[in-house]
């Protein structure tokens, strides 16, 4: 069973925060509605599109064109537009925001940071290229880079709430988790929205065991209801805080919005194992995942422990030859295989 782990690390975000574009969230959507997010993305495309024809020596219009190509993943669409731009206003800092984050997206960062600096020559006060000077620091490690430019896009915007998610990452990275907890927490004074912020807030206090993880998490996931890790998180924190019932309870809510769910029904299974005796119900749900991975090792010695306990010891041994199959080395196979092995002799 993979252990809890403490999604503050910065393995984990990394990527949702250097690739997200804004990490500002909107107030929720009405989940009676249902969305079509990319149907609403060409529509928006399509009106842009329709102005530009009427407009078109307006450089607003292709940036804003090209940071919807983005949201679409059709970056060569998205840097036609944002040429388009600049070669309008040669001094429009937000062109070349959005340039950094075309070539941030391409794997580019040396490329992102020299236009964000270019936006910065533009227009000293732009609090959102310092914003995004910081994450690519973050990124690179370099903590003292990345404190001084969320604190020059602080003293420009006091409110900004992505910078004191920022200053709390670094905070955290550096150990400092009180103050880091501060910055979070003020950072979701400012935005209650902010997915991000609720997520490091619940992590740090798991850590500690606090019941106050579960309330943030529970935040999050109210902002985004189908979120997988923030359920994962919770349905993880109850399991290792002794309440299996309510671990089950996630479980089956991220069963219920994906049948795919593998980790769901391991992690059921788990909690039916380790937690609540109940190994019939645990052989059920160890067979779910393996039916969707026929090689997830952990799934057959979880079931073949279960078939043990149940007194099945063919059905055990079977289990047990069939991870060894997969990963010869596998230490509690082998063990299961000679704790049935003595039974027999």
């Amino acid at each position: 069973m993979q252990n809890f782990n403490r999604f503050g690390k910065l393995t984990f975000w990394l990527l949702t925060i250097i690739l997200a574009l804004s990490a500002c969230q909107g107030p929720p959507k009405d989940k009676t509605l249902k969305v079509n997010p990319k149907a609403d993305l060409n529509a928006e495309i399509t009106g842009l599109s329709n102005k530009i024809l009427s407009d078109s020596l307006n450089a607003t219009l292709y940036n804003q064109r090209a940071q919807l190509y983005i949201k679409a993943e059709k970056l060569n669409n998205a840097l036609s537009d944002v040429n388009k731009a600049m070669i309008l206003d040669a001094k429009m800092p937000a062109a070349y925001i959005t340039l950094s984050d075309i070539y941030l997206l391409q794997g580019k960062p040396s490329n992102a940071l020299d236009a964000l600096r270019k936006s910065i020559s533009i227009d000293v006060k732009c609090t959102e290229a310092y914003v995004k000077l910081a994450k690519l620091y973050l990124i690179m490690k370099d903590y003292p880079k990345t404190s001084e430019n969320i604190n020059k896009a602080l003293n420009l915007e006091p409110k900004n709430s992505e910078a004191y998610f920022l200053k709390g990452f670094v905070l955290e990275e550096n150990g400092d988790t009180n103050k880091a907890i501060e910055s979070y927490q003020q950072a979701v004074a400012l935005n209650q929205n902010y997915y991000e912020a609720y997520i490091q807030l619940g992590s740090l206090y798991a850590t500690r065991k606090s019941t106050l993880a579960a309330g943030y998490f529970n935040s999050a996931i109210n902002i985004r209801p189908e979120s997988k890790e923030a359920l994962y998180i919770l349905g993880m924190f109850y399991q290792e805080n002794d309440q299996p019932e309510q671990a089950m309870g996630i479980y089956k809510r991220m069963i219920s919005l994906d049948s795919t769910d593998k980790i769901a029904y391991y992690n059921s299974g788990y909690v039916n194992l380790v937690y609540l005796k109940k190994f019939k119900e645990g052989v059920e749900l160890f067979s779910k995942a393996i039916q969707l991975d026929p090689s997830y090792t952990n799934a057959y010695f979880n079931r073949g422990y279960c078939y043990e306990l149940l007194g099945e010891s063919s059905k055990a041994h079977a289990d047990y030859e069939k991870v060894l199959k997969i990963s010869p080395n596998d230490s509690k196979s082998i063990n299961g295989l000679n704790r049935l092995d003595k039974l027999i002799h």
